[in-house]
């Protein structure tokens, strides 16, 4: 069986050991293996089992598009890949044992069929039922066992508080509000000492797009404000950082005046199903939205 190593761009390989030929992710804190071969789901579970690996489950929307987006590159012209979800014998669980808590479902997805399995697209990040013999390449998932460090000269707390998430990649915390116009959101993030999250990486823009991922969704009304708005002359950051990368929904920005700030959209404007992630400008105080603010860590 061929595999294939993916470079993730968030690799800590000083601070875990991961098995031959996997990648760490931090954010997960897990060991992945996308295994290009294609075979029906029971072999690819137990291919992973003999490596002391699952078949991958998931858990929420950081994982389930990090997931993805990898998988654009690892699997090459295969955009479908098998994750460790079935129904046999007539109840969907995750083959690991662990609890069914996040969904990601394709539209009109799982339909009533039994004795199927599912498998999950790059593209949209979205999962479909199949039947388990189909041949598709998988991902396994294994542990992360720390290495044995040397004695810490300093014991720190967590870098976050409980209530915002830590990125090791921009080395920030980034905590989630749940309605408010723009201005009135960069207020609230200038409390907690930050700014709305600024993105400058496909990777930063899918790891926002997974903390506001709501149980897999993606209605196309839940839509977050970021920092970028319009000064009347450039696009700038609330934070004051560069603009240096960009993910607009094709056309945009669009009707630009002094008063446009931007918003990041789960879904496309006409509810299909492929998660996007771009952005579109709207009238800063017009519309309430989630936001997400990026923060300095605690230490």
């Amino acid at each position: 069986m061929k595999l294939t190593l993916f470079l993730a761009t968030i690799a800590v390989a000083s601070a875990v050991n991961c098995p031959a030929d996997t990648v760490y992710d931090n954010i997960m804190n897990r060991c992945y293996e996308f295994v290009i071969s294609g075979v029906g789901f029971q072999q690819a579970q137990e291919y992973c089992l003999s490596r002391s690996g699952i078949l991958v489950s998931i858990h929420n929307g950081t994982e389930n598009f990090y997931l993805a987006e990898s998988g654009k590159q690892q699997f090459s012209g295969n955009k479908n890949y098998w994750i460790g979800l079935s129904n046999i014998p007539g109840k969907w669980s995750w083959t690991d044992g662990s609890s069914l808590t996040y969904t990601s479902w394709s539209a009109n997805e799982p339909g009533n069929s039994t004795n199927v399995c599912a498998y999950s697209n790059t593209v949209t990040a979205s999962w479909t039922h199949a039947n388990c013999e189909n041949v598709l390449p998988f991902i396994c998932s294994y542990d992360a066992n720390p290495t044995t460090p040397q004695a810490p000269t300093t014991t720190h707390g967590p870098k976050c508080p409980s209530d915002q998430t830590y990125n090791l990649a921009t080395d920030s915390c980034y905590y989630v509000g749940t309605s408010a116009g723009f201005w009135s959101a960069e207020s609230m993030c200038v409390a907690l000492g930050g700014h709305l999250t600024s993105i400058h990486s496909s990777a930063e823009n899918l790891f926002v797009m997974g903390l506001t991922s709501i149980g897999g969704t993606r209605k196309a009304d839940e839509m977050t404000w970021i920092g970028l708005h319009y000064t009347g002359k450039d696009w700038i950051w609330s934070d004051g950082t560069e603009v240096t990368y960009r993910n607009w929904e094709p056309g945009m920005p669009s009707d630009v005046k002094s008063d446009q700030c931007v918003e990041l959209l789960q879904d496309d404007y006409s509810k299909k199903k492929n998660v996007k992630g771009t952005w579109n400008n709207q009238p800063c105080n017009w519309n309430m939205r989630k936001f997400v603010c990026k923060v300095k860590t605690l230490w």
